[in-house]
């Protein structure tokens, strides 16, 4: 086996798995859905900045609000789902995701002129289902 041998054979897996249908579908839904959680990482801090009128220290709250589900049930959940099929799994959350990002998980009253409103529920539901 000489060296040009190997060097083709990386080259011919790549267009294999570029002609693999079950990869280019779970490929378009990966990135589908990176680039709607990219869109929400940008979109709901703004629209809490603009919208709400949201204080530095709301901000911060929503921020960190992103990360309590991964400390709270991260472990757990980790090894619960390792026993799981992934590909039901994947669909099921992105789903869930799409859901909690778009529903109405709740709103604010509105409130006078000069009175800072508080994060509606229905931003931190955002922020912990699009994290």
């Amino acid at each position: 086996m000489s060296l040009s041998d190997t060097a083709a054979q990386p080259a011919g897996s790549a267009r294999r798995l570029w002609q693999d249908a079950d990869f280019l579908k779970i490929l378009a839904g990966e990135t589908i859905s990176d680039l709607g959680s990219q869109v929400g990482d940008l979109a709901l801090p703004l629209a809490a900045a603009l919208v709400l009128n949201a204080t530095p220290g709301q901000m911060a709250a929503l921020r960190a609000a992103e990360y309590v589900p991964r400390i709270v049930v991260g472990l757990a959940a980790g090894v619960w789902v390792d026993r799981l099929r992934r590909r039901p799994l994947l669909i099921a959350t992105n789903i869930a995701r799409a859901v909690l990002f778009l529903g109405r998980g709740g709103s604010s009253p509105p409130t006078p002129r000069g009175r800072q409103a508080a994060l509606p529920p229905r931003s931190l539901a955002r922020a912990w289902g699009a994290s």
